[in-house]
């Protein structure tokens, strides 16, 4: 696991030599353009757009950059390539004291990350590596990728409420990827308590006190002096 960062810009090396010809019949007529590059060569049209600084020409799509397109209902699942589709870009809406939470799981034969960014952010390119809107960022080769962001006022120094926008993207490979993303309301948050007994019987007894103040229809016991037990029985428990 870690959390070293890169520029993004130094993806275009390979492709140099294909966008400079591009860039040649683009702002040469057809003619010119032959002669520049053989009397065997066919006129190549100029291109319409192109995939930021990947090197290779396709249509745009909504995705490829800020806004994106709006997040759908987790889990999502998508595909990217680096050299032909670099990001996916989603737009997800926070609220102040809103937290999200995002895990990523990509194809082992790809390097793919995450990155958030706040509301005002026009580019994944030029904020990622200015980073002054950049609020969320997790870079590694293992995965699942997780990053969580709690949306803060203003006042206290965060972008508060409005739009963010969540990158998935690759630097290396091409595969598909799952995407698990949730929402926790600022009035629906889990926090620390620290709940305990004066031995592990009577700290499980305060830990079902705290958890199920009027009681509950079901009970699922297991002895406190076998591990294997109590682990057994724990999904059990969470099930019904």
């Amino acid at each position: 696991m870690g959390t070293a960062r890169r520029d993004r810009t130094g993806r275009r090396a390979l492709a140099l030599g294909a966008v400079l010809a591009l860039c040649l019949a683009t702002v040469l007529s057809p003619a010119t353009t032959l002669a520049a590059m053989g009397s065997s060569a066919e006129p190549v049209a100029a291109p319409t757009s192109r995939v930021r600084d990947a090197g290779l020409i396709r249509p745009a799509a909504a995705d490829d950059n800020i806004p994106g397109v709006p997040i759908p209902v987790s889990p999502v699942a998508g595909s990217l390539d680096d050299m032909a589709d670099l990001d996916d870009v989603y737009e997800i809406y926070l609220d102040v004291g809103d937290r999200l939470q995002v895990y990523l799981w990509g194809d082992p034969g790809a390097v793919m990350d995450v990155t958030l960014f706040a509301p005002g952010a026009t580019s994944v390119l030029s904020d990622y590596n200015d980073r002054t809107l950049m609020v969320g960022d997790y870079y590694t080769s293992v995965y699942p990728d997780p990053l969580g962001y709690t949306a803060v006022p203003f006042s206290e120094g965060g972008w508060g409420a409005g739009s963010y926008y969540l990158d998935v993207w690759v630097s290396s490979g091409s595969g598909t990827y799952d995407l698990f993303w949730e929402v926790i309301p600022a009035n629906n948050q889990l926090y620390d308590v620290e709940v305990a007994g004066q031995d592990r019987v009577l700290t499980s007894v305060a830990v079902s006190q705290e958890a199920f103040p009027y009681g509950a229809d079901t009970v699922i016991v297991s002895t406190g002096y076998n591990g294997p037990d109590a682990l057994g029985a724990a999904p059990l428990a969470r099930a019904v």
